[in-house]
């Protein structure tokens, strides 16, 4: 496994245009973080760090496409487990990021002294928080999983998804539990994430990928 996760992390430097793909990711992952930081209600990074995933699954997919990976006993493996450990890995540390910023956010408000601009938490909703967060980043990593193959089906999902919760936000109920315990519960969902994640790797894997899905960079690797 751990030979694996440094394959791994050896390979993106030769994925499909990596440099203009990874150099962006952090600058805006590093936007993120500061605007996280500047304000009292955390957030901003969430969606950043978890395009960060995609990124580092499509760097390793694309190194697949050569002619000389489709012949090599280590196509398999480049597919299903090495970006699912990848990924997995990147996942636990973009999550411990995402939990230290959101309790900054959250003792900030706690001890906030300004009159003229005050936040209080509902109960349950800081707890909450947590196990949305780790649910962005699962549902991000998920859908870049399932459109290296099924492009169309992804996004269809995705955007399903994102329109759902869009008119659903206001109805969902903050779960009340001990931050320790939410804690618990936010990595919990990041493995499980990381185990669907390698399941669809693993029956999509002798599907052809979906045009969409490289077409670009492809254009600009010309």
């Amino acid at each position: 496994m751990i030979r694996d996760i440094k394959l791994g992390f050896r390979l993106l430097k030769y994925g499909l245009n990596a440099k203009s793909s990874i150099i962006p990711m952090g600058i805006c992952i590093i936007l993120g973080v500061i605007m996280d930081l500047l304000w009292f209600v955390g957030g901003f990074s969430n969606l950043f760090l978890g395009m960060g995933s995609m990124i580092l699954i499509q760097q390793i997919h694309s190194i697949t496409i050569s002619t000389m990976v489709q012949s090599s006993p280590y196509k398999k493996r480049l597919q299903t487990v090495i970006p699912t450990l990848v990924s997995g890995v990147y996942l636990l540390i973009a999550h411990t990021l995402c939990l230290i910023l959101r309790w900054i956010s959250y003792e900030k408000a706690l001890n906030n002294t300004n009159p003229d601009f005050i936040i209080i938490y509902a109960p349950g909703e800081y707890e909450t928080g947590m196990l949305f967060t780790a649910l962005l980043l699962v549902f991000i990593t998920l859908y870049t999983a399932l459109s290296m193959k099924c492009f169309w089906l992804g996004s269809i999902i995705f955007i399903g998804s994102f329109m759902w919760f869009s008119n659903n936000a206001d109805r969902i109920t903050y779960m009340i539990m001990p931050a320790w315990l939410a804690v618990i519960l936010s990595y919990g969902i990041i493995l499980l994430g990381c185990g669907i994640t390698y399941l669809i790797f693993y029956v999509t894997y002798k599907r052809e990928y979906s045009k969409p899905t490289f077409d670009m960079q492809l254009k600009r690797a010309k």
